[in-house]
C-alpha cells in the first residue's frame, strides 16, 4: 500500500510539472513553436532526491554539475548555440563524469577521461536525432530504463521507475500535443544519467555492460549508417534529416510500428546474451552474432523503406 501511495504521489506531481511546464513555456517563448526541454530540471530533481544522504556525496556533486551546465544548454533551446559550444559542453558532462566516479590513480585514467568525453559527445547527439513528435524516443527510454533496472543496486531502484513513470508521462503529451519535445538540454541531462549508469555498470560487473548496450544498439547503428550516408550524399550534418529508420517508418506506414524494431532488435540481443550467460556460446561468438544480426536486420529494413523516398 505504501508503495502504491508513492507512486501514486509521484504520477500527481509529475502530471502537474508537465502541464504547468507546457503553459509557462508557451506564455515565455510564444515566438517557439516547440515545448521544448522539458525533462532537464525534473530529471535531476528527481535523481537528486533519491541521492540525499551521505552515501551518495559524489552522486550529488555530480548531478549538481550537471543541472548547471543542462542550464546553460537549455539556451540552444530556446535561441541556439553554435554547434562548438554544444559539443563542448557534451565532451564536458563526459569528463566530469569520469573524473568523479572513475578510479584516479588508474594508469589509464587521461585516456578514459577522454574517451568518455568523445562518447558523451555521440550518446547525446544519437539521442537527440530520436527525439520527435511521436512515441519513439520515450518508447527508446522506456527500454533503456527497464533493462537497467534489473542490473542496477536496489538502493537506487526507485529511481529507474519514477523516471519510466515520468517518461511515460511524457509520452501522453509528446504524442497528443505533438509540440512537447525534450529538446538538446533534456537529452544531454539524459545522455549524462546514462553516462553515470555506463561507469557504475562498468566498476561492478562486465556483463551489465553488455546488458546497457543492448537497447542502443539499434539507434547506435541507424545513426552511424545515416551519417555515413548523408556524407556519402554531400549533405550537410548539421541540418534535419528524415533518414532514420523510425522515421522512415512513420512516412510509409501508419500506426505505431516504428516502435517495433527498437523492441524486436533489443528482445532478440537479449536472447543472444542469455545464451552467452548460460555458456553456450563464448564471449566473441556473442559480439559476432550480435553484430551479424543487427546489421542484416538494420539494412533489410532500411534498403526496403529507402524506396518509398
Amino acid at each position: 500500500m505504501n508503495s502504491l501511495v508513492y507512486f501514486s504521489f509521484f504520477f500527481v506531481i509529475l502530471n502537474l510539472y508537465f502541464f504547468i511546464y507546457n503553459f509557462a513555456f508557451k506564455k515565455l517563448f510564444p515566438n517557439i513553436n516547440y515545448v521544448k526541454g522539458s525533462g532537464l530540471i525534473f530529471i535531476v530533481i528527481i535523481i537528486q532526491y533519491f541521492f540525499l544522504n551521505n552515501d551518495y556525496i559524489r552522486e550529488i556533486n555530480y548531478f549538481n554539475i550537471i543541472l548547471i551546465l543542462s542550464l546553460i544548454y537549455f539556451i540552444d533551446d530556446i535561441i541556439g548555440l553554435n554547434i562548438i559550444s554544444r559539443i563542448i559542453l557534451q565532451f564536458l558532462s563526459g569528463i566530469i563524469c569520469a573524473y568523479i566516479f572513475l578510479d584516479q590513480l588508474d594508469n589509464f585514467f587521461i585516456y578514459k577521461l577522454f574517451l568518455l568525453g568523445i562518447w558523451s559527445i555521440y550518446l547525446t547527439n544519437s539521442l537527440n536525432f530520436y527525439d520527435g513528435k511521436n512515441l519513439n524516443f520515450a518508447f527508446l527510454l522506456i527500454i533503456i530504463l527497464i533493462f537497467n533496472y534489473f542490473i542496477a543496486n536496489n538502493s537506487i531502484s526507485n529511481i529507474f521507475i519514477i523516471l519510466i513513470l515520468s517518461f511515460i508521462i511524457f509520452s501522453f503529451y509528446n504524442h497528443f500535443f505533438k509540440k512537447y519535445y525534450f529538446g538538446d538540454s533534456g537529452c544531454f541531462v539524459i545522455a549524462a544519467f546514462l553516462n553515470y549508469l555506463l561507469i557504475t555498470n562498468a566498476t561492478t560487473d562486465f556483463n551489465n555492460i553488455i546488458i546497457y548496450f543492448i537497447p542502443l544498439c539499434l539507434p547506435f547503428v541507424d545513426v552511424i549508417f545515416v551519417i555515413l550516408y548523408r556524407i556519402y550524399k554531400k549533405e550537410d550534418l548539421t541540418t534535419r534529416n528524415h533518414y532514420h529508420l523510425y522515421q522512415r517508418i512513420c512516412e510509409n506506414y501508419s500506426g505505431y510500428l516504428y516502435l517495433l524494431p527498437t523492441l524486436f532488435s533489443s528482445l532478440i540481443l537479449f536472447c543472444i546474451y542469455i545464451m552467452y550467460s548460460f555458456n553456450y556460446i563464448g564471449l566473441v561468438l556473442y559480439f559476432v552474432i550480435s553484430l551479424f544480426f543487427l546489421i542484416i536486420f538494420y539494412f533489410y529494413l532500411f534498403s526496403k523503406l529507402l524506396k518509398g523516398k
